[in-house]
Protein backbone atom coordinates (compact mmCIF):
# COMPACT_ATOMS: atom_id res chain seq x y z
CA UNK A 1 0.00 0.00 0.00
CA UNK A 2 1.18 3.54 -0.19
CA UNK A 3 -0.26 6.88 -0.10
CA UNK A 4 -1.21 9.44 -2.67
CA UNK A 5 -1.29 13.62 -2.16
CA UNK A 6 -3.80 15.77 -3.27
CA UNK A 7 -1.98 16.53 -6.04
CA UNK A 8 -1.86 13.15 -7.58
CA UNK A 9 -5.84 12.93 -6.67
CA UNK A 10 -6.47 16.54 -8.51
CA UNK A 11 -4.54 15.53 -11.74
CA UNK A 12 -6.22 12.40 -12.06
CA UNK A 13 -9.80 14.63 -11.65
CA UNK A 14 -8.59 16.66 -14.52
CA UNK A 15 -6.90 14.27 -16.55
CA UNK A 16 -10.44 12.30 -16.17
CA UNK A 17 -12.11 15.22 -17.25
CA UNK A 18 -9.93 15.58 -20.51
CA UNK A 19 -9.88 12.38 -21.39
CA UNK A 20 -13.63 12.03 -21.27
CA UNK A 21 -14.10 15.35 -23.17
CA UNK A 22 -11.50 13.98 -25.89
CA UNK A 23 -13.33 10.78 -26.04
CA UNK A 24 -16.81 12.57 -26.79
CA UNK A 25 -15.47 14.93 -29.18
CA UNK A 26 -13.74 11.96 -30.75
CA UNK A 27 -17.00 10.06 -30.90
CA UNK A 28 -18.97 12.87 -32.49
CA UNK A 29 -16.56 14.27 -34.59
CA UNK A 30 -17.08 14.49 -38.69
CA UNK A 31 -15.75 11.40 -40.20
CA UNK A 32 -14.63 9.80 -36.92
CA UNK A 33 -13.27 6.57 -37.54
CA UNK A 34 -16.40 3.54 -36.76
CA UNK A 35 -14.43 2.29 -33.32
CA UNK A 36 -14.88 6.16 -32.04
CA UNK A 37 -18.38 6.63 -33.12
CA UNK A 38 -19.64 3.05 -31.25
CA UNK A 39 -18.30 4.54 -28.02
CA UNK A 40 -21.10 4.52 -26.00
CA UNK A 41 -21.25 6.75 -22.66
CA UNK A 42 -20.36 3.83 -20.23
CA UNK A 43 -17.35 2.88 -22.51
CA UNK A 44 -16.27 6.58 -22.52
CA UNK A 45 -16.44 6.87 -18.97
CA UNK A 46 -14.61 3.63 -18.58
CA UNK A 47 -11.82 4.28 -20.83
CA UNK A 48 -11.18 8.08 -19.43
CA UNK A 49 -11.33 6.52 -15.71
CA UNK A 50 -8.88 3.95 -16.98
CA UNK A 51 -6.64 6.00 -19.16
CA UNK A 52 -6.55 8.80 -16.01
CA UNK A 53 -5.35 6.09 -13.45
CA UNK A 54 -3.08 4.74 -16.09
CA UNK A 55 -1.29 8.59 -17.43
CA UNK A 56 -0.85 8.90 -12.91
CA UNK A 57 0.32 5.53 -11.66
CA UNK A 58 0.57 2.92 -13.77
CA UNK A 59 3.34 4.69 -15.98
CA UNK A 60 5.60 5.66 -12.71
CA UNK A 61 5.72 1.68 -11.92
CA UNK A 62 7.94 -0.96 -13.52
CA UNK A 63 7.92 -4.36 -12.77
CA UNK A 64 4.69 -3.64 -10.64
CA UNK A 65 2.44 -2.72 -13.64
CA UNK A 66 0.89 -6.08 -14.14
CA UNK A 67 -0.05 -5.90 -10.51
CA UNK A 68 -1.70 -2.31 -10.37
CA UNK A 69 -3.95 -3.46 -13.36
CA UNK A 70 -4.92 -6.22 -11.06
CA UNK A 71 -6.13 -4.20 -8.21
CA UNK A 72 -7.29 -1.48 -10.08
CA UNK A 73 -9.49 -3.56 -11.96
CA UNK A 74 -10.58 -5.75 -9.08
CA UNK A 75 -11.44 -2.29 -7.05
CA UNK A 76 -13.17 -1.23 -10.57
CA UNK A 77 -15.32 -4.22 -10.64
CA UNK A 78 -16.06 -4.31 -7.09
CA UNK A 79 -17.69 -0.98 -6.57
CA UNK A 80 -20.88 -0.02 -8.34
CA UNK A 81 -22.06 1.10 -10.61
CA UNK A 82 -21.55 -2.58 -12.34
CA UNK A 83 -21.24 -1.34 -15.59
CA UNK A 84 -17.96 -0.31 -15.48
CA UNK A 85 -16.67 -3.29 -15.05
CA UNK A 86 -13.32 -4.22 -16.51
CA UNK A 87 -12.50 -7.85 -18.10
CA UNK A 88 -9.53 -9.45 -17.30
CA UNK A 89 -7.16 -7.50 -19.68
CA UNK A 90 -9.56 -4.43 -20.48
CA UNK A 91 -7.14 -2.22 -18.50
CA UNK A 92 -4.24 -2.71 -20.60
CA UNK A 93 -6.30 -3.35 -23.91
CA UNK A 94 -7.59 0.26 -23.36
CA UNK A 95 -4.56 2.04 -22.24
CA UNK A 96 -2.47 0.04 -25.59
CA UNK A 97 -5.24 1.11 -27.66
CA UNK A 98 -5.36 5.16 -26.86
CA UNK A 99 -1.33 4.77 -26.90
CA UNK A 100 -1.78 3.58 -30.40
CA UNK A 101 -4.65 6.47 -31.61
CA UNK A 102 -1.84 8.76 -30.64
CA UNK A 103 1.53 7.33 -32.59
CA UNK A 104 -1.28 6.82 -35.30
CA UNK A 105 -1.61 10.49 -35.53
CA UNK A 106 1.61 11.31 -35.60
CA UNK A 107 2.32 8.62 -39.49
CA UNK A 108 5.83 7.87 -38.10
CA UNK A 109 8.03 6.98 -40.40
CA UNK A 110 8.79 3.26 -42.06
CA UNK A 111 11.85 1.67 -40.55
CA UNK A 112 10.63 3.33 -36.95
CA UNK A 113 10.05 0.79 -34.02
CA UNK A 114 6.47 1.29 -32.74
CA UNK A 115 7.27 -0.73 -29.53
CA UNK A 116 5.80 -0.46 -25.89
CA UNK A 117 8.26 2.03 -24.36
CA UNK A 118 8.14 4.37 -27.75
CA UNK A 119 4.29 4.49 -27.49
CA UNK A 120 4.04 5.24 -23.90
CA UNK A 121 6.38 7.88 -24.17
CA UNK A 122 4.35 9.36 -26.86
CA UNK A 123 1.41 8.98 -25.08
CA UNK A 124 2.54 10.47 -22.36
CA UNK A 125 3.92 13.77 -23.78
CA UNK A 126 0.79 14.41 -26.19
CA UNK A 127 -1.52 13.94 -23.46
CA UNK A 128 0.68 16.59 -21.07
CA UNK A 129 1.13 19.15 -23.83
CA UNK A 130 -2.47 18.80 -24.93
CA UNK A 131 -3.53 19.10 -21.36
CA UNK A 132 -0.91 21.37 -20.25
CA UNK A 133 0.01 19.45 -16.91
Amino acid sequence: AGAVSLRDVSRVVRLYNWFYNSLQTRRRAPGASRDSRTLTATTVVRSSLVLSLAHCYHSRLSDKRPEYRRIITNIINDMPPYELRLGRNEFFQLLTAEQQFYVAQLSPGEGIALNEALCEHIFMILVCVMDRS
